[in-house]
């Protein structure tokens, strides 16, 4: 049996326990070209835009997943403690 598929999508739903959470078409091309922005720069060694697109990415998920800009800075100092 296959994956569901999102509602206006040929992208599969992905479970969050109890309600699928879907990619739209536009959110999966954003964030499809952060990453590649972030290679790039990764690569390039340009830290400082790396950071700048890592917040994008950060911003972009946490709207997917409807996390509050206060549990994304909770979420983001907790990772600066292990990092």
């Amino acid at each position: 049996m296959g994956r569901r598929r999102c509602p206006g999508s040929t992208l599969p739903c992905a479970p969050d326990g109890t309600s699928p959470t879907c990619l739209t078409v536009v959110q999966y091309f954003h964030l499809a070209a952060l990453s590649q922005q972030a290679h790039q720069l990764a690569a390039a060694g340009d830290e400082a835009g790396l950071a700048a697109v890592e917040a994008q990415v950060d911003e972009a998920v946490a709207e997917l997943w409807s996390i509050t800009r206060r549990e994304l800075k909770e979420i983001r100092r907790s990772l600066e403690e292990v990092g």
